[in-house]
C-alpha cells in the first residue's frame, strides 16, 4: 500500500518548534550586535513566536485532532510542573525579597520559554518526517555556528587564530556555555546526518566539516559543561559509526580523521596553549578550579537546605542563585515529592533514550541531543531555563507515544484484514 505524502499541520508546526527550541536562539543572537539593538528587542519577539506556535500546536493536537494521551510519565510531568509553578507564585507572594527576579520574569522563562514549548513537543511528529527534521536541524545549527563565529571574529581586538583560542570566547548574547553547547550540537547533528541521511556527494563533506567546525567551537568556548556532555556521548558516536559503516562512510570517516589530524598538527602550538586545554588539564590532574569548587559548595549548601525541610522544600533559589543541578534544585524547591517525580522522569526518559541508541536507525540523533542537554542541565542548568533539555525530553517521550499509537493502529488494521 502506498504511503500517503500528506503532511499534517501538526507535524509542520512540531518540527518548526523543535528547530526553534534547539537552535533558534543561537541563530538570531548575533543580529542584536550587528544592528546595535538591545538583545531583548529580538529575543522577546522570538520567544513570543515560539510560544504562539506551541500554543497553536497544543490546540491543534488536543482539541482539533484529539491526540491526547496520558500515561504514568505524563502524569508525573503535569504534577511536577503544577507544583513548581505554584511554588513560584507562593514564594513571589509571601517571600518576594528572596527571589532574584520579579514574578513575571520567572513565569516568562518557566512557563513561556520552557513549559509551553516542551508540552507542545510532547505530541511528537510522524516518524517519516524525522529524517527531513534532522536535515533542517543540521543546516540551521550550521548557520547559527557560522554567524556566531563571525561575531567572535568581529569582536576580537586581536587578529589571527591564536586570538580565537585565547581565553573563554563569548559574545554579548552568547556566553561560553551556550557557544560550547552549540558546537557539541553541531557535532551530533553532523555525525548523525553523515550516517543516517541519504545525502549527495556534496553533502557528506559538509557534514564531516561541520563536525570539525563544532569541535573548534567547543575548544574556543573552553567550557567544562559542554565538554562533559561531549565526553558522555562520545562512546555513542563510536557505536553509531560502527553500525553505519559502508564504503562511503569509511572514506568519510578516514577523510575527517585526516582533516582533524592535519588541523591539529598545523595549529598544535596554538591549540595546546588555548584556555580549553589548560582547563582540561586542571580537571584531569585534580587541580582545584574556582568554578568546580564553587559548584561543590553550592551542592553542599543545597543538600543542607533540603534537610531543613525535606517534605515541603525551601522554595525557589534559596541560595540566591540556582544550584546548577536540576535534580538537586527540584528537591530543594518543593521537597521530596518533587525531587522523586523529576528523578522518575529522568530515569524513564534515559531508559527510552538508551533503547533508541541500541536499536539504532534514523532516530539516533534524538537521544544524543537529549543526553547532551541533560548533562548540561545537571552541571549548569536551572529548572526554569533549561528549555532545550525539557523540550527534548518531551519530544523523545512524545515520539515514543506517537510510535506506540502507530503500532497499535497498524495492529488493529491487520486484525481487521
Amino acid at each position: 500500500m502506498r504511503r500517503s505524502r500528506t503532511i499534517d499541520f501538526g507535524d509542520i508546526v512540531g518540527a518548526a518548534v523543535l528547530v526553534l527550541v534547539v537552535v533558534g536562539y543561537p541563530l538570531i543572537a548575533p543580529f542584536s550586535a550587528w544592528f546595535d539593538i538591545p538583545n531583548r528587542t529580538l529575543s522577546v519577539p522570538f520567544r513570543g513566536l515560539v510560544a504562539i506556535l506551541s500554543l497553536a500546536l497544543i490546540f491543534w493536537r488536543a482539541v482539533i485532532t484529539r491526540h491526547w494521551t496520558v500515561n504514568y510519565f505524563w502524569f508525573l510531568w503535569w504534577l511536577f510542573w503544577s507544583f513548581y509553578v505554584l511554588r513560584i507564585f507562593f514564594d513571589a507572594w509571601f517571600y518576594p525579597e528572596v527571589l532574584r527576579f520579579p514574578l513575571g520574569e520567572y513565569l516568562l522563562y518557566a512557563v513561556g520559554v520552557t513549559f509551553v514549548p516542551a508540552t507542545a513537543l510532547s505530541f511528537g511528529i510522524s516518524s517519516q518526517h524525522l529524517r527531513p527534521l534532522l536535515r533542517w536541524l543540521f543546516y540551521v545549527a550550521l548557520a547559527a555556528a557560522f554567524l556566531n563565529l563571525s561575531q567572535l571574529v568581529l569582536d576580537s581586538p586581536q587578529k589571527g587564530l591564536s586570538a580565537l583560542f585565547a581565553g573563554r570566547k563569548y559574545t554579548d548574547t552568547m556566553n561560553p556555555i551556550w557557544l560550547g553547547h552549540l558546537g557539541v550540537t553541531l557535532m551530533i547533528l553532523g555525525v548523525c546526518a553523515f550516517f543516517s541521511l541519504r545525502s549527495t556527494a556534496y553533502e557528506r563533506p559538509v557534514f564531516a566539516a561541520a563536525v570539525v567546525f563544532g569541535g573548534l567551537m567547543l575548544i574556543m568556548s573552553a567550557s567544562k559543561g559542554p565538554l562533559l556532555s561531549f565526553l558522555v556521548i562520545l562512546p555513542l558516536f563510536i557505536l553509531l559509526a560502527l553500525r553505519g559503516m559502508d564504503r562511503k562512510a569509511v572514506l568519510g570517516v578516514v577523510g575527517t580523521g585526516v582533516l582533524i589530524l592535519f588541523i591539529g598538527a598545523y595549529f598544535s602550538d596554538t591549540l595546546m596553549q588555548s584556555t580549553f586545554f589548560h582547563r582540561l588539564d586542571q580537571v584531569f590532574s585534580g587541580q582545584s578550579t574556582g568554578s568546580v569548587d564553587k559548584r561543590l559548595e553550592m551542592y553542599i549548601e543545597g543538600v543542607e537546605l533540603f534537610f531543613r525541610n525535606p517534605l515541603l522544600g525551601v522554595g525557589v533559589e534559596p541560595l540566591g542563585f540556582y544550584p546548577h543541578n536540576i535534580l538537586l534544585e527540584s528537591f530543594m524547591t518543593n521537597g521530596l515529592p518533587s525531587g522523586l517525580m523529576l528523578f522518575l522522569m529522568l530515569v524513564l526518559s534515559f531508559y527510552h533514550a538508551m533503547k533508541i541508541v541500541f536499536r539504532g536507525g534514523s532516530e539516533f540523533w534524538m537521544p544524543l541531543l537529549y543526553l547532551q542537554y541533560l548533562v548540561g542541565a545537571m552541571f549548569s542548568g536551572a529548572l526554569y531555563n533549561s528549555s532545550m533539555m525539557w523540550g527534548l525530553m518531551a519530544f523523545l517521550m512524545g515520539q515514543k507515544l506517537c510510535s506506540d499509537c502507530n503500532e497499535n493502529r497498524m495492529g488493529e488494521e491487520e486484525h481487521v484484514r
